[in-house]
């Protein structure tokens, strides 16, 4: 019987066997890429998160033009906002929630919290009780944590990597604790201070912690006190004192130098803690805003309707003096371009790049939700106005605009 005979190419062996060697380590590989993952980042590596992975895979080109210019969800009045990994994160009185830009909820929990009052990082979010003992964070997709305290929560900081402050107040004391976690929950520092804690900054990269205080200033009057320090480390860095001035706002800078804002004047301080720029404010500020040590600072006057408004750089230079803005503002905020305040009557844009000041009255055609009651929300790219159903991008609102 006649056979077709086989036909053997060495080359092709060769490849084969090699090949069969490169599989097991493209195994071992991704076997060590996993485990990697999960000690590094075993906080975010989490069930949740795979799902929603799955669930969002979305390849159809026009994903990235349509996507994200309004996303709708079911909140309630009076609620905080900010992003948290590029989710709309939504603190409710009664509950959070994180919405994607598809307008889908990536996360729900009710946090039971008389007072909730939020603070925002890159991938991480903190609620805590002001009436209250507990603090409870979150990531996009889950509650990761509950920490409880012997006293009232007055002020929370945290870092893009995970890092976390919370300032406690001890019952019936003039005492003030403050706790610093790393990103996996260890207390790296445990500060008790003879103070009244008013604020609390952390650096970007979580290494560098400022707290803000009331203290007397040992003449008889009150005064405040700043205090910069390396996370982990005893000894601080800076430990300055203000006689008869209070620290009002602390701020790290992007170039992570420190702002601090008294109700007299605006200091910036280096990674040593030297001073680089103080600035005298010229009117004591009813009401201050502190971004990325950006500075607005707004001053009333006889008519209670209006303010005069200043706004100093990250460099302390004062790039606005306006006598008249609206004192009743609906929501105030920071971006790249400058100071967004919104009022009853209109929009007002103060730019820093230009030093000009743009004003926009809304129409009911255009921008007739900005009458509605909300709030700005910046995820460090795009403007949204925040209500209780939906977030919608604010673009172009000047063009064909100025006044």
């Amino acid at each position: 019987m006649k056979t077709n005979p086989v036909i053997y190419h060495r080359g092709y062996y060769r490849a084969a066997n090699r090949l069969r060697g490169a599989r097991y380590t493209v195994l071992a590989a991704f076997v060590l890429f996993t485990l990697l993952l999960f000690f590094l980042f075993r906080r975010d590596m989490t069930l949740n998160h795979f799902r929603y992975l799955l669930r969002n895979l979305d390849f159809s080109s026009n994903l990235t033009a349509t996507s994200g210019d309004t996303m709708y969800y079911s909140g309630e009045a009076d609620s905080e906002f900010g992003f948290v990994d590029g989710g709309l994160a939504c603190v409710t009185p009664t509950r959070v929630f994180v919405t994607d830009r598809a307008s889908g909820t990536t996360f729900s929990h009710y946090h039971g919290y008389t007072e909730p009052r939020a603070v925002f990082s890159e991938k991480y979010m903190a609620v805590y009780d002001r009436r209250g003992s507990s603090l409870s964070l979150y990531n996009a997709f889950a509650h990761l944590e509950t920490l409880t305290f012997e006293g009232t929560v007055l002020a929370a900081a945290l870092s893009d990597d995970g890092e976390l402050a919370v300032a406690v107040s001890e019952k019936g004391q003039y005492y003030s604790t403050v706790y610093v976690y790393s990103s996996s929950l260890k207390i790296e520092n445990k500060l008790s201070k003879y103070k009244y804690v008013t604020d609390l900054a952390l650096s970007r990269n979580g290494k560098r912690l400022a707290v803000a205080s009331l203290c007397p200033d040992g003449v008889g009057g009150l005064g405040s006190e700043l205090l910069l320090m390396t996370v982990g480390e005893k000894k601080a860095t800076l430990t300055e004192r203000f006689s008869a001035e209070s620290l009002v706002a602390i701020s790290f800078t992007e170039e992570d130098t420190l702002a601090a804002v008294t109700d007299k004047a605006y200091r910036l301080y280096g990674k040593k803690g030297d001073l680089l720029v103080k600035t005298d404010l010229e009117e004591r500020p009813d009401r201050v805003y502190l971004s990325g040590g950006s500075l607005l600072a707004l001053t009333g006057g006889a008519d209670s309707r209006f303010a005069s408004a200043r706004v100093y750089s990250n460099r302390g230079e004062l790039l606005f003096s306006l006598p008249s803005v609206s004192y009743r503002l609906k929501s105030v905020v920071a971006t790249k371009e400058g100071w967004y305040l919104l009022a009853s009557d209109g929009l007002t844009l103060l730019e820093e790049e230009t030093g000009e000041r743009r004003l926009l009255a809304p129409t009911e055609e255009r921008f007739g939700f900005l009458l509605e009651k909300g709030a700005f929300v910046y995820d460090g790219e795009t403007l949204y106005y925040a209500t209780d159903s939906s977030a919608k991008a604010l673009k172009d609102l000047f063009v064909g605009e100025e006044n």
